[in-house]
């Protein structure tokens, strides 16, 4: 991993000054107010900060801005000095995900996994380092196969629905459709599934239909609102869970931040899920 040294104040900065800024830059952290806490970052001498805390805030403050690049320095400086442990480590690899740096995101991708045996989240990373790559679509579904097999999750289960599509696998996007059907029950992802299943000609079952009918409702009233648009991104002829996605995502840039529920990267406007703490 190459060093950066990050230093946007002046060269000449006390660290009682340091100290100072810092506690201030909480302050709007706290109040969310990440475009104040940016601001008065520039004027701090990051390389005087030993603390994980306050680098990971700053980190955090960067990417709820959407300034990845910055994000990804401050996560840099933690790293070279060994601040942060796995956290950090899968932290570091999203943002080199969605700088681009994916040579860079591969090395602390397979550190990760060395660290972090067997974890479930590293499918995700997996995933979406394939994805930036332009993998095959065949390499993606193996991830997402994977990763089902670790454990539900009904996002990942749906993109992995969705390749079977593409990809003319109707009976195995049609089952991955029931499971989401069955074990999620309702909400955006759940009535996706149904749409999908239906879309790719396999019969839905009596509650499936009702679950399809309600999706269908939902839809034409986010037609009739359509005008109300973040940039853009609603897609009157998209199912549920794709506008989902991309409504969150622009919410999030609307109310100053750059995160949607579940992401973040540029080419999908979608950010990875996080580890647990």
């Amino acid at each position: 991993m190459t060093d950066i040294y990050i230093c946007k104040g002046a060269l000449a900065v006390s660290k009682h000054d340091n100290y100072s800024k810092i506690e201030e830059i909480r302050r709007y952290y706290s109040d969310e107010d990440y475009k104040a806490a940016a601001e008065l970052a520039d004027s701090v001498d990051w390389t005087r900060v030993k603390h994980w805390d306050a680098l990971a805030m700053m980190t955090d403050a960067y990417e709820n801005l959407g300034e990845f690049e910055n994000a990804r320095d401050m996560a840099i400086l933690a790293y070279n000095r060994n601040l942060g442990g796995k956290k950090l480590v899968y932290r570091l690899t999203e943002l080199l995900i969605k700088t681009g740096d994916l040579d860079e995101a591969e090395e602390t991708f397979n550190e990760y996994c060395q660290m972090s045996k067997n974890a479930p989240d590293s499918y995700i990373l997996e995933y979406h380092l394939l994805r930036e790559k332009k993998a095959p679509d065949r390499e993606l579904i193996r991830v997402l196969e994977e990763f089902k097999e670790a454990g539900p999750d009904e996002r990942y289960m749906y993109r992995l629905a969705e390749l079977y599509a593409k990809n003319g696998e109707a009976d195995k996007c049609a089952a991955v459709c029931d499971n989401i059907a069955l074990w999620f029950e309702d909400g955006d992802f759940a009535e996706g599934a149904v749409k999908l299943k239906k879309k790719v000609g396999a019969e839905l079952s009596p509650e499936q239909e009702k679950l399809y009918a309600a999706a269908k409702v939902k839809d034409e009233d986010l037609a009739k609102t359509s005008k109300v648009d973040f940039k853009g991104q609603i897609d009157p002829g998209a199912d549920a869970a794709q506008n989902s996605e991309k409504i969150g995502a622009g919410a999030a840039a609307a109310a100053g931040g750059a995160r949607s529920p579940d992401g973040f990267l540029p080419s999908e406007v979608q950010a990875i899920d996080s580890p647990a703490s």
